[in-house]
């Protein structure tokens, strides 16, 4: 059983997945916004993070919203808030790409490609199975984060 943290502004997405890691024995806290998700890790340690890239807050997409996050748990210079775990808890990105006037589109791909380079360790494009989620959650949670990644 592993604790989980599910930042994912789709609420409907989030019950499915709740659902999902539930009966697959792990302990989940979900949050459906960027701030939400920071409070969470300034109290709790979590075992395993799963982050949407692209946010809606207050009617709009953020587009930076979950790569904020991973930027921010992966900054090695956060200060002394951050508490050590950060660094090392493994990071499962996931993005159905975003389609916004002022940005453009950027597709599922190009935006887990720009999730590995801001630290993510696993990356689903959404239209995921749950056998292809829980397999890669668990080979995460199974195997941790690689060593060369960890600063």
């Amino acid at each position: 059983m592993a604790r989980l943290l599910l930042l994912e502004d789709d609420f409907r997405l989030a019950q499915q997945l709740e659902e999902l890691l539930l009966r697959d024995g792990h302990l989940i806290s979900i949050a459906l916004t960027l701030d939400n998700a920071m409070g969470l890790c300034k109290h709790y340690e979590f075992d395993l993070i799963v982050s949407d890239l692209f946010l809606t807050e207050r009617g709009s997409v953020t587009h930076q919203g979950g790569f904020s996050f991973i930027l921010r748990l992966r900054d090695p210079h956060a200060g002394e808030d951050a508490p050590p775990w950060w660094k090392f808890v493994p990071i499962l990105a996931i993005s159905g790409g975003v389609e916004g006037a002022s940005k453009g589109v950027e597709t599922a791909e190009g935006a887990l490609w720009r999730a590995a380079e801001s630290g993510a360790d696993a990356l689903l494009a959404k239209g995921f199975s749950d056998e292809e989620f829980l397999t890669t959650l668990n080979a995460l949670l199974k195997n941790g984060r690689p060593l060369d990644a960890i600063g």
